[in-house]
């Protein structure tokens, strides 16, 4: 069982995403065998309804297909090769293989995703399943709008990618856990002031020792890595 009183957070960004395709099942596995205090990964929907996990909004990058997401049934998504053998995995599996071994981050990716993203955590809190569980974070205002409608205690990561006008006040208005932005524009000034208003700081994506120690002294409270081993 996860440790939730982890102090400095060493979170998979898509899973084991250096070593193994990121957001397959073969990468969360290796993820799960390195000592790692969160796995994070993204949620789209596809044409049929299923909540998938990939990054894109098409599956151009990472498989041997082409189109949008939305665009392809899930049946459409199977039978593409996501490396290795590997294919796309619905965000369900993705949960089931984790079991709460350790928690999951799922990143709102597409639009309906907060929707989507809140029925399935619910019928998972009635399975005994805890909110702390669960991480969802996005960049999206409007899908996180959207998930804290249903789920007002599920744990919420704003993500940015610098820090822009209002974005401290925003995740406050959610009631947001977290604010998420990209290393190379944290600052300490930043750190400091989300701390102040209750709010902890993850930055992405740091894959070096080096690196997470820098980002380790200016306070932030944790990492995205597409390398945990390494860090």
């Amino acid at each position: 069982m996860y440790n939730e009183y982890d102090m400095f957070l060493k979170i998979a960004h898509r899973g084991a995403s250096k070593q193994e395709p990121e957001n397959t099942l073969r990468s969360f596995r290796r993820a799960l065998a390195l000592n790692v205090s969160m796995i994070e990964c993204d949620a789209h929907l596809c044409k049929t309804g299923e909540l998938v996990v990939m990054h894109d909004n098409t599956v151009n990058r990472t498989t041997n297909g082409k189109g949008k997401i939305y665009k392809k049934t899930f049946k459409e998504l199977k039978k593409l090769d996501d490396g290795k053998g590997e294919h796309i995995p619905k965000l369900q599996d993705v949960i089931e293989l984790i079991d709460r071994k350790i928690r999951l981050n799922i990143e709102l990716k597409g639009k309906g995703t907060g929707w989507a993203v809140a029925m399935m955590l619910q019928m998972y809190y009635g399975m005994g399943w805890r909110h702390g569980d669960f991480v969802v974070s996005s960049f999206s205002r409007r899908e996180l709008r959207k998930f804290r409608k249903i789920d007002t205690r599920t744990p919420v990561g704003y993500l940015i990618y610098i820090n822009i006008f209002g974005s401290l006040h925003f995740a406050k208005k959610i009631n947001a856990y977290s604010i998420n932005l990209n290393s190379n524009y944290v600052k300490k000034r930043f750190v400091d002031r989300a701390h102040k208003k209750g709010l902890k700081v993850y930055v992405y994506t740091v894959n070096t020792k080096e690196d997470a120690q820098k980002m380790k002294e200016l306070g932030v409270d944790g990492v995205f890595s597409d390398c945990p081993e390494e860090i």
